[in-house]
């Protein structure tokens, strides 16, 4: 089976309201696999609950996942509560954004279906992200320091004992996508909720949206590897099963389409295709490969026209020219993904 099959499933699954049971034969450590890589076994577990077609052992193993995320979870919002409560008492004005505005709202419906890679707060004003940091290291936290140059935040703070890392942002996404969201008008609409004795502010359901399909397609190179993330599907799911939230989605998917059609219709043709049955799903996964491959054809034409010149340069200028290494990367990305 290949792992655009076992993708197509997955999608369907994690977006469908009643998901249909596979064919016989389905290679379910595949399926495991790949949703394990989009970090998206929890949602797979929550929307495959009591499903009579699931194998018993993959039940276990789902069944596990979900147990121990909801764990980690909990505990991560008990953090998200204490750093509020924090940076409210220092007078600061934080705002929760992705996986943190998904633990301050009712958007889960079991508390360990999401899986939260860390906790990502706002403080768009310099002077209060400064003293935020302040604030965090006051209470034992450690600064990891940044594996790469970033302009929109601090860097991972890791708490001493519990482990869990937050993410201090002055920019909601990095620079050089700053036209992918307002952020101005996000600030401006965003909701206030309690956590613990502070008060917070989260964006509006269609802002949330917005943002996690920039930051799936842009900062995680969605686009780039036209491919739609499964996280990023289960998101929109959550979304559109609160109340109002098929309007949200139809807020935020025009919204995007009209700043970037390229970058967010695949989004939006494959949750349409998965919402109806993996099948749907397969023109709509061909086509955006083979616009892939279409791109790194016309490279190659490129190269191939400039070869005499490209012949006489230096091993280590060809290497550069190539790019070979980002290549080896991308094509090992892709294989993985599909």
């Amino acid at each position: 089976m290949k792992r655009s099959v076992a993708y197509g499933w997955l999608a369907h699954w994690l977006v469908a309201d009643e998901p249909q049971a596979p064919p016989t034969g389905f290679d379910w450590s595949l399926a495991l696999e790949a949703a394990s890589y989009h970090a998206a076994t929890p949602g797979l577990a929550r929307k495959l609950a009591n499903k009579d077609w699931v194998p018993q052992p993959t039940a276990d193993y789902l069944a596990a996942v979900l147990f121990l995320n909801r764990e980690r979870n909990e505990r991560m919002t008990a953090g998200l509560t204490q750093a509020a409560e924090w940076l409210c008492d220092a007078g600061l004005a934080p705002v929760l954004i992705k996986g943190a505005s998904l633990l301050a709202t009712p958007m889960l419906s079991d508390p360990g279906e999401r899986l939260i890679g860390d906790l990502d707060i706002l403080l768009p004003d310099e002077t209060q992200l400064l003293a935020a940091r302040e604030v965090l290291l006051t209470q034992g936290f450690r600064f990891m320091g940044l594996a790469k140059q970033v302009d929109h935040q601090l860097g991972m703070a890791e708490h001493p004992v519990e482990g869990y890392g937050i993410e201090l942002h002055r920019r909601m996404i990095a620079g050089r996508y700053a036209g992918a969201l307002d952020e101005g008008r996000i600030l401006r609409n965003a909701q206030e909720v309690s956590l613990g004795r502070g008060r917070v502010r989260v964006p509006a359901p269609e802002d949330r949206l917005l943002i996690a399909m920039a930051h799936a397609q842009l900062h995680d190179r969605g686009y780039a590897f036209r491919i739609v993330g499964l996280r990023l599907l289960q998101d929109i799911a959550l979304h559109r099963a609160q109340p109002d939230g098929e309007r949200h989605y139809a807020v935020a998917m025009a919204a995007a389409l009209q700043r970037d059609m390229t970058t967010y219709a695949p989004v939006a043709a494959l949750v349409q295709a998965a919402r109806t049955s993996p099948q749907a799903l397969s023109p709509v996964m061909t086509e955006a490969l083979d616009d892939r491959l279409k791109g790194w054809a016309a490279a190659g034409q490129r190269l191939l026209r400039s070869f005499p010149s490209f012949a006489r340069m230096p091993w280590k200028e060809k290497r550069a020219a190539l790019g070979l290494a980002r290549w080896r990367r991308r094509l090992n990305h892709v294989a993985r993904r599909w």
